[in-house]
């Protein structure tokens, strides 16, 4: 029986020591490997070496400190398969062909855009804060927002009254008011508004639409606004002055009346 045990046990060891082979790394240390149990290790004259064929998962766990990185790749070729991880961290590879591209472009190229800082454009509409244009179905509408736009600017048209009030302006001191009969002799030589840009003054696209200035169009048009009230103000002041004078006119012509009619009754 001990015969038998002790063949059994001889038998064992030659396979374990068939399954294995011991290495010696470039430190001198003796390494003890099997290569067949399917860990993508081999044994080549003596090193171990990557490359074997994998019969279950592995798992390799890298940390902030302890990173992995691969040297030496070969440049790639935009048809190439890219290297993804999904959920679980598994490697796995995707078409390159099936990835969505950037759809900005930088200023006049064909070349996509990858700063926040490139000058971009689309020329497809954009949408923001909607998926459906705000239902829109008119192609010519390029932009539709959800929400609020916000602009900054350098100065408000609040200096119209500056200037009205104290005789210039802080906010902009090219700024002058102008009284009607100076509006209407403006008019009259420039065809526009003063303090609005006239339509010689606006550049056009390649379609010969006019392009204008979102921001200066919206101060300028409330500096008319500021302008238009200070002139009603003024008329308005003038019109309560003239029924003052008219009433009192009125009244002496009442007395002068009363007058009259005493002197043709004696």
């Amino acid at each position: 029986m001990k015969k038998i045990t002790l063949m059994l046990l001889v038998i064992q060891s030659g396979i374990i020591m068939a399954q294995t082979k011991t290495v010696v790394t470039q430190f001198g240390e003796k390494v003890t490997i099997n290569p067949n149990i399917g860990n993508g290790l081999t044994a080549n004259n003596g090193s171990i070496e990557l490359g074997g064929t994998l019969s279950g998962p592995a798992q390799l766990t890298t940390s902030s400190t302890n990173t992995l990185a691969f040297t030496g790749l070969s440049t790639g070729a935009a048809a190439d398969d890219i290297l993804v991880t999904d959920a679980s961290g598994i490697l796995k590879k995707v078409a390159a062909s099936t990835l969505q591209l950037e759809p900005w472009q930088i200023k006049s190229t064909t070349t996509k855009a990858g700063s926040n800082t490139d000058n971009i454009f689309q020329m497809g509409q954009v949408g923001i804060g909607t998926n459906n244009m705000l239902g829109t179905v008119d192609a010519n509408v390029k932009l539709a927002v959800n929400g609020t736009i916000i602009l900054p600017s350098s100065y408000y048209a609040d200096y119209v009254f500056e200037d009205y009030l104290d005789g210039q302006s802080n906010i902009k001191a090219a700024y002058k008011f102008k009284t009607l009969t100076e509006v209407e002799q403006f008019i009259l030589q420039n065809k526009h508004l003063p303090g609005v840009t006239g339509i010689k003054d606006l550049a056009r696209n390649e379609k010969g639409q006019y392009i204008f200035n979102m921001n200066e169009l919206s101060i300028q048009s409330l500096e008319k606004i500021e302008e238009l009230y200070l002139h009603l103000i003024e008329q308005n002041k003038q019109i309560e002055a003239d029924q003052k004078t008219i009433s009192e006119m009125n009244s002496r012509v009442e007395t002068l009346e009363k007058l009259v009619k005493q002197l043709l009754a004696q």
